[in-house]
């Protein structure tokens, strides 16, 4: 075999094992990076549904609120209508 050919032989299998190791070096890299991906996903989804829950807690406060001086709110209303119920009565009388 021939020096030229040797260099060649030598430099074609320098050259393909070099592609091999980028090519598998790109795709372990590539799936790392989809990995954490995903895990940016996840977090972001769990801090989503954090908010979302803390806002329905939130809604949840006021509505009770809402109702319980709506309700406050009636009970004066009848108790100031019984006593002028009841004073027209007296005056009636």
């Amino acid at each position: 075999m021939s020096l030229g050919s040797k260099v060649a032989l030598g430099g074609a299998i320098g050259f393909s094992i070099s592609i091999i190791y980028y090519v598998h070096h790109k795709q372990t890299s590539d799936k790392e990076r989809m990995r954490e991906g995903i895990v940016r996903d996840i977090e972001r989804q769990q801090s989503k549904k954090a908010q979302n829950l803390k806002r329905l807690q939130d809604q949840i406060e006021i509505t009770q609120s809402v109702k319980r001086s709506e309700a406050e709110e009636r009970r004066q209303l009848l108790k100031q209508s019984e006593a002028e119920s009841t004073h027209d009565v007296e005056q009636k009388v």
